[in-house]
């Protein structure tokens, strides 16, 4: 709205005062206020301080808009640096999570480092550094670091992938992770051809240079879905080296890893997740049946506060944001456990639980909404309901949702203030959160099961069944009204989609290897589409401004090899797309593979959590290349 005052006759364009019209109307939420002609004033009037907080409660592409009005306004938003906190809004709470564990994980020395892959401009990189100790009433740290490295990767026209560790085993590669703050990296494999199955673990460090080397190795059971490192990456777990314990390792400065706990089962184990605060671990066993979960006392120490056993296999574990609540899911039947004052978890309820698309957990950011779907494989119930957690913490029905077929899909939204739901009756039901749950509008799909996501910023809303794509916006009454709508035609079919973690960007999976990226336009619509085919694999960026595509091309190549085998070779490459000028995707960076990737033609790639590097993983190579600017230095308004 007032970008809109700024370019509509209250300021003119040197900022100056202009005639203002008679009436003007303000948002306030979902209601509209008139305004007067003798209540209105020029922005510019306002003191320094005031027009800083009217213009960093606006949206990020208003500001954006508002920065074209004037000198003076360009100038005091680019000097306040008010663009950034409205850019980090747009993020979801758990992406701005790892962003801020990230920007207070690195130092002075790892600053300079990352500024200066993307910018010769060497007073970038000192400015950031102080404004790590600047205090802000606009602005903070992690938002200043993230908005200045995501601005100079979207600037740069292309990239220089260096190869920092190429490692070649006669392995077959089962896993690869990043740590939640870039620094270490996960590869588990195992030796087929050493007369038995060893199974290993290497931790990469990326060291204050970020020159990669391999940490420690580590041996374990072969179970690689069960090992993974905790958000605050000071912890590690994997399977042990026998079939029926679980070892967790503490990063150490002197050893790197160091065995701080074991946890025993009576059978194989199974899962292993650590809560959101990295100050409790569930661990399960398969085989028999049971559950175990550690809690970090006041020493730093691992100690057993659950161990029961279950009569039924354990499917899934899900703790809220908040660690203090955890669902645990066995044969459609899901337990509720609640933290209580003195460390313990204790048993609060028992409710039927349905299948978990995609592994969604089903609690809210604020750890007090939880969202169940009752259809199961036991229970044909064409329903779903929405628990409440009371003063108690004692949970409770507080709606349930009802469909004229089994539920597919239900989501809550990341702050748990929208939730959707979606039927095999092809349609997809809307709630908003207003002291109790409403029900809004119903999307429909004509029959077919859609699948359902918000977008991280909640002002956007997904779905989409094999055939057709729908992205729904939310208007002032709350309702969700259609903005775009993407069909398959022929043989073609929707296999996914997700959202960029910016939200500015949604990616369609087909089934014929090709993907189709749908972008926001400037006038807020999503008209940008872009297309690439003889795709494998495809995933955004942490920022979610770029792109990393594994390009599969559809021949093969026979080779005679040197010792007489013959051998089928699929060429294979990775594509870096990303904004150059007015177009959002633009290819900037190509990665050759080699040629001999044998019988297997998975190939993985990904951005670090700070996209400073990328992952590449085969069944014989294993790549971490390093992104640089090329060619020209980009200095940044502010910095």
């Amino acid at each position: 709205m007032i970008a809109g005052m700024a370019s509509s006759g209250y300021v003119d364009a040197s900022g100056g005062e202009a005639a203002p019209k008679r009436q003007k109307y303000c948002h306030h939420g979902n209601d509209i206020a008139a305004v007067t002609e003798g209540q209105v004033f020029p922005l510019l009037s306002l003191p320094e301080p005031a027009l800083c907080k009217v213009i960093s409660c606006l949206s990020f592409r208003d500001i954006q808009a508002l920065k074209k009005t004037c000198v003076r306004l360009n100038s005091l938003i680019n000097g306040r640096r008010l663009e950034c906190r409205p850019w980090f809004a747009r993020y979801s709470v758990r992406q701005q999570a790892d962003f801020k564990a990230i920007a207070n994980d690195a130092d002075d020395q790892v600053l300079k480092a990352w500024v200066a892959q993307l910018t010769k401009e060497k007073k970038v990189a000192l400015r950031l550094m102080q404004s790590r100790n600047a205090c802000s009433d606009f602005v903070t740290f992690p938002e200043t670091l993230f908005f200045a490295i995501t601005a100079l990767m979207a600037k740069a026209n292309a990239f220089k992938c260096t190869t920092l560790v190429r490692d070649c085993y006669h392995f077959c590669c089962e896993m690869s992770k990043f740590s939640v703050n870039g620094r270490f990296i996960m590869v588990a494999y195992y030796l087929p051809y050493t007369g038995g199955d060893d199974f290993t673990i290497d931790i990469f460090d990326a060291g204050l240079n970020g020159r990669w080397y391999r940490q420690v190795s580590l041996p374990y059971n072969g179970i690689s879905s069960a090992a993974a490192f905790s958000r605050d990456s000071n912890y590690l777990v994997i399977g042990g080296p026998s079939d029926c314990d679980f070892i967790i390792y503490c990063q150490d400065l002197a050893d790197g890893w160091r065995q701080c706990a074991r946890v025993d089962h009576a059978g194989q184990v199974g899962l292993a997740v650590f809560s959101p605060d990295s100050r409790h671990l569930a661990t399960t066993g398969s085989s028999a049946a049971t559950l175990k979960v550690l809690s970090l006392s006041g020493g730093e120490q691992w100690l057993e506060r659950v161990s029961t056993d279950c009569a039924q296999s354990i499917d899934a574990i899900f703790f809220s944001d908040n660690s203090r609540q955890m669902l645990v899911v066995s044969d459609e039947q899901g337990q509720i456990y609640g933290l209580n004052d003195r460390g313990l978890w204790t048993v609060q309820d028992n409710i039927h639980c349905g299948p978990f698309r995609d592994g969604a957990s089903p609690f809210s950011a604020d750890g007090s909404w939880m969202v169940i779907n009752n259809f199961g494989g036991a229970f044909r119930d064409c329903s779903a309901t929405i628990y409440g957690q009371g003063a108690g913490g004692r949970w409770s029905e507080s709606m349930v949702i009802h469909h004229d077929k089994p539920v597919f899909m239900v989501v809550i939204s990341p702050s748990g203030r929208y939730l959707a739901s979606s039927g095999h009756d092809g349609k997809v039901k809307t709630y908003v959160c207003r002291q109790g749950w409403l029900q809004r509008n119903t999307i429909e799909h004509f029959g077919h099961s859609a699948s359902v996501a918000f977008s991280p910023d909640e002002r956007h809303l997904l779905s989409y069944d094999p055939r057709c794509l729908r992205i729904s916006g939310l208007d002032q009454q709350g309702n969700w009204v259609g903005q775009a709508v993407v069909r398959f035609y022929l043989h073609q079919k929707i296999e996914s989609a997700l959202f960029s973690s910016d939200s500015q960007h949604v990616l369609i999976k087909g089934n014929d290897y090709t993907i189709t990226v749908v972008s926001r336009g400037a006038e807020n619509d999503w008209s940008g589409r872009f297309s690439i085919g003889h795709v494998q694999s495809a995933v955004f960026s942490a920022s979610g401004v770029h792109l990393l595509v594994v390009c599969l091309e559809r021949r093969d190549e026979v080779r005679v090899e040197p010792d007489g085998t013959v051998e089928t070779h699929f060429p294979a490459c990775v594509k870096m797309y990303g904004p150059v000028g007015n177009r959002a995707w633009q290819e900037k960076a190509v990665i050759e593979l080699y040629r001999g990737l044998g019988g297997d033609t998975q190939v993985s790639a990904r951005f670090s959590p700070d996209d400073r590097h990328v992952l590449i993983c085969t069944s014989l190579h294993f790549h971490v290349l390093s992104i640089d600017n090329l060619p020209r230095t980009i200095t940044l308004p502010g910095l």
